[in-house]
């Protein structure tokens, strides 16, 4: 969770949520200050096509304006057909990552 919170501060979002604990819904709540953009975040270690339909009917029913939808294990193929809805599996996690410039804070804690 660290890690994803460390992704989104470094590409300019804040915590709106606090972290740890648990929070109905949702993992993370977020917030880019300049558009006062919303973000609804889940995290899941593992996760098929049921588990996002789930997330996305919640999601659906607030007012955020963007969700990611996190997963290390896919069972099975994701496909969210909202524009504003973002899968961040395997390379496109790694991708953010970088992007976000934590490729040294990742092999740090990976060794």
């Amino acid at each position: 969770m660290r890690f994803l919170v460390r992704t989104f501060v470094r590409s300019g979002w804040q915590r709106l949520s606090r972290l740890g604990g648990i929070q109905k819904d949702l993992d993370l709540e977020l917030e880019q200050p300049t558009t006062r953009e919303r973000a609804f975040v889940q995290i899941k270690s593992q996760a098929g096509q049921g588990e996002l339909n789930a997330y996305l009917a919640k999601f659906s029913r607030g007012t955020w304006d963007r969700m990611f939808f996190v997963c290390h294990s896919l069972r099975g193929v994701l496909r969210a057909s909202k524009r504003n809805v973002h899968v961040w599996t395997g390379e496109a996690l790694a991708a953010s990552a970088v992007r976000a410039g934590l490729y040294d804070w990742v092999i740090q804690k990976a060794a």
